[in-house]
């Protein structure tokens, strides 16, 4: 059976649930999505419904100018349906997003990493393995790479984007 909180409301609407779905509280790494943005998702819903109800949900979502959605990624949000429900459960959803707000878990591992390899902690087991010390560093700066580029497309716009094109676009001509 369901369990007894608030995840559970038998009586939710299609817009209830997906209002939910992008709630900070349901998220499963501990990256809260109000600090990032989201690149693109998916939506999976279970339940009695019609496609109809999973479109107009995600329209809703889509289309309020959402500041959590970047606009320069059209369609970047999708949505279907499995109308199969799950026992005891009348509707439920799935999102599956790519946040730039997972920078912060990036940064955490970071931090860690970097506190144990300042000690050399545990590096003589991976050494006696026959990993070098460089690939270490290597991974520390690959780490750094990826929070830049999350840091950088939190901030992107639509207008930079166009400005990457014509300036690609006047370089071949």
């Amino acid at each position: 059976s369901p369990p007894n909180d608030d995840l559970y409301w038998p009586d939710s609407s299609f817009y209830h649930v997906t209002y939910r779905a992008f709630a900070s509280k349901y998220c499963i790494c501990d990256a809260d999505p109000r600090h990032g943005r989201i690149l693109s998702a998916s939506m999976v819903f279970r339940g009695k419904g019609s496609l109809k109800e999973v479109d107009e949900s995600a329209f809703r979502i889509y289309n309020r100018g959402s500041p959590y959605l970047v606009e320069w990624i059209c369609d970047n949000l999708k949505a279907c349906l499995c109308e199969i429900p799950q026992s005891d459960w009348g509707l439920s959803c799935v999102l599956n997003s790519n946040s730039t707000a997972v920078y912060e878990v990036f940064e955490g591992i970071l931090e860690g990493f970097r506190g144990i390899f300042r000690r050399k902690a545990f590096l003589h087991r991976y050494i006696g393995e026959g990993m070098d010390e460089a690939e270490f560093i290597h991974a520390e700066d690959n780490i750094q790479d990826i929070i830049s580029e999350y840091r950088r497309f939190q901030d992107a716009t639509a207008e930079d984007e166009e400005d990457d094109y014509a300036y690609e676009y006047d370089e071949n001509y």
